[in-house]
């Protein structure tokens, strides 16, 4: 169950980085740079009226510079434009104290700013371009949440705990909460893509889906539900991989258990999917605080199984597909 405590953790990171900003922020970030770089890593405190030299941490001998910004609303168009601001004043007054000989040679400036996974405004993207096309010796990045993310992601279980500042234990209610989470994020994913474009299966795909519903003795109408939902196959598997990392592993152990479940008190087939389908659609809505109705709950549900059908997570192999 470690992918399972993974997900926990990043859970737990998600939510760090949400209360964080300002100094708390830039601890956060001193912290998991220190853990993914270890003693390369050197963080800059201010100190008096000098303050931090427009340099917030650096690597030792790669000539990589960090500065750090943790607004509380990067949303706020004066917030926006100040980031902007901030960006290339800090780049820029950075390269002076560099030719001043107070910081070593530079290769490379990451800005780090806490978006709090909205996404880098047009303004501060904008001026990334700008300063990349007038310094092209210079590596210039923007390093956001999601960046964020995939550097705590790619800890092991340790440095995620020391940055979490607390043990993670995985009980009963613990596996519970972590499936709720991935089952309540990728349905509303999914329920906010609902307009887009429908991709057509590979005809292989619908052969081995077609084979494997009448094996299983599903009805047409159950049948005509998991086709259906076979069109939007490549948006949920998109969706899925770029949510929080192991989401396909935990959502893949929630449908495998009520399948097993399914098994020893549904009377047929069809009764298995659709006590699957309703104990998930439950869930979901009793995680859910955004008003979603139940039949776009339903609908969300039904691609999420259509995916976890085809995958043979969920009901019984083909013999032939066996080998």
């Amino acid at each position: 169950m470690s992918y399972m405590l993974k997900h926990l953790a990043t859970i737990y990171f998600r939510d760090m980085i949400h209360s964080k900003d300002g100094d708390s922020f830039q601890s956060l970030v001193n912290q998991l740079m220190t853990m993914k770089h270890n003693s390369k890593f050197t963080p800059i405190k201010p100190s008096g009226r000098y303050g931090d030299k427009k340099n917030d941490g650096y690597l030792s001998g790669n000539g990589l510079y960090f500065q750090v910004y943790g607004p509380e609303d990067l949303r706020k168009k004066a917030t926006t434009n100040y980031a902007a601001k901030k960006f290339d004043e800090d780049f820029n007054t950075l390269l002076e104290h560099i030719d001043a000989g107070i910081w070593g040679d530079i290769s490379e400036f990451h800005y780090i700013i806490n978006d709090k996974f909205t996404g880098i405004p047009a303004p501060v993207a904008s001026k990334k371009e700008e300063l990349k096309k007038k310094y092209p010796s210079i590596g210039i990045e923007i390093i956001g949440s999601l960046q964020l993310q995939c550097y705590f992601s790619d800890l092991d279980l340790t440095k995620q705990q020391i940055i979490l500042g607390q043990p993670l234990i995985l009980d009963d209610n613990g596996i519970q909460f972590v499936e709720a989470n991935a089952l309540t994020k990728t349905i509303n994913a999914i329920m906010n893509h609902e307009s887009c474009e429908e991709d057509t299966p590979p005809a292989t795909t619908l052969a081995k889906v077609k084979e494997k519903i009448q094996f299983n003795n599903l009805s047409e109408k159950i049948a005509s539900v998991i086709n259906l939902r076979l069109y939007e196959l490549s948006l949920v598997e998109s969706l899925i991989s770029v949510s929080v990392p192991n989401t396909e592993a935990v959502l893949s152990n929630h449908f495998k258990k009520l399948y097993a479940h399914a098994k020893q008190i549904a009377e047929n087939e069809d009764q298995m999917f659709l006590f699957i389908e309703n104990e998930t659609i439950e869930l979901v809505l009793k995680e859910n605080q955004n008003g979603a109705t139940r039949k776009a709950v339903r609908a969300a549900v039904q691609s999420l199984m259509s995916l976890f059908f085809e995958c043979c997570d969920i009901f019984e192999k083909p013999p032939a597909e066996e080998h």
